[in-house]
């Protein structure tokens, strides 16, 4: 994931849901200043390196050609997921999930990256995977923080997310976003 909220966020709404699913995964958020922005290969050679088979990135990810094709070459799958604006040449990944990629369908094409995380999860739910005891509005008040702070545009299907997860927000058990809510005097 990126390092900004949006990505930390995206990070922790698939941590989430893809634990209460059964999966085994592992957050990986580069370094701002050591590491930049996006993939990089070191990251990548230490993934592969410990194991990991399948790398999905948030807010990130869609200028990265070089680096996914080197996720690939060591072995690992690779599902990118970034609302950024492509640049000419996307990753060759398993799957491009990027509502502002070229002849994408998607109606709503202003998903920030949490916003299609949490796409991402409704979709597995509805091919089958469960989130146990976890409802996907659990997830809602990530999404809603995630699109404010990346200034997501509060129209449409953004609009609903952020709506939703502001009622969210008021009852979250989050410990972090508690703190500051307490912290606010909100």
């Amino acid at each position: 994931g990126d390092f900004d909220t949006d990505g930390v966020t995206a990070v922790t709404l698939l941590m989430q849901a893809i634990t209460a699913m059964g999966g085994n995964i592992r957050p990986y958020i580069p370094h701002r200043t050591r590491e930049g922005y996006g993939l990089n290969n070191q990251a990548v050679s230490q993934l592969a390196a410990e194991g990991v088979r399948l790398l999905i990135t948030v807010d990130c990810g869609i200028s990265n050609v070089a680096e996914v094709a080197e996720a690939m070459r060591l072995g690992l799958d690779v599902i990118v997921t970034d609302h950024h604006h492509p640049p000419a040449e996307i990753p060759t990944a398993l799957a491009v999930v990027n509502p502002k990629q070229e002849g994408c369908a998607y109606p709503y094409k202003q998903l920030v990256g949490v916003g299609i995380a949490f796409k991402l999860v409704q979709a597995l739910v509805r091919n089958g995977l469960t989130l146990g005891e976890l409802r996907g509005r659990d997830l809602l008040d990530v999404v809603a923080l995630g699109t404010v702070t990346d200034m997501g545009p509060l129209t449409g299907e953004n609009r609903v997310l952020v709506k939703a997860g502001l009622e969210a927000i008021n009852k979250t058990e989050r410990p972090g976003l508690k703190a500051l809510i307490e912290v606010a005097g909100l």
